[in-house]
């Protein structure tokens, strides 16, 4: 397969992995895909993160990041204080209530991946996943160098 066609169905695969798996999600929560990036990385951050480096993290822009935090606040799904260290800083964190609703999402994505990845051996998906990592660093030098 030529690069130009590896782009090709490495960039299909993940508009259609990003498309199945939103509806999967949203058809068993009250999440839409973005929405859960967010609360996934704060819950994976373990520390008090703002939205800015949500934002940072996940590259969404201000605009983008501050619509989908508001819509969790209002949900009750986050909490947000004033950083004790910078008032400046507001710090973000799952809410009580939304714990449980973070474990049903988990047990989703890995029943998604199980139904995914079941016609693969074990060989197959680790040459995909070196693959991918060795592209994905690739392209985080290349991003990082036109900053």
């Amino acid at each position: 397969m030529e690069n130009t066609q590896f782009l090709k169905t490495m960039i299909d695969f993940s508009f259609q992995l990003k498309r199945v798996f939103s509806l999967y999600i949203e058809n068993e929560i009250d999440l839409t895909y973005p929405q859960w990036r967010v609360m996934k990385a704060i819950v994976s951050s373990k520390s008090n993160s703002s939205a800015k480096e949500i934002a940072d993290i996940l590259g969404f822009d201000k605009v983008t990041i501050s619509d989908i935090v508001n819509r969790l606040l209002r949900k009750g799904y986050l909490t947000k204080k004033i950083d004790e260290n910078d008032r400046r800083r507001n710090v973000l964190s799952i809410s009580k209530e939304a714990n449980s609703l973070c474990k049903n999402v988990i047990r989703l994505e890995d029943n998604f991946n199980k139904t995914l990845f079941s016609d693969l051996n074990q060989q197959s998906i680790d040459g995909y996943t070196s693959t991918t990592n060795v592209l994905l660093n690739k392209l985080n030098n290349m991003n990082g160098s036109k900053k």
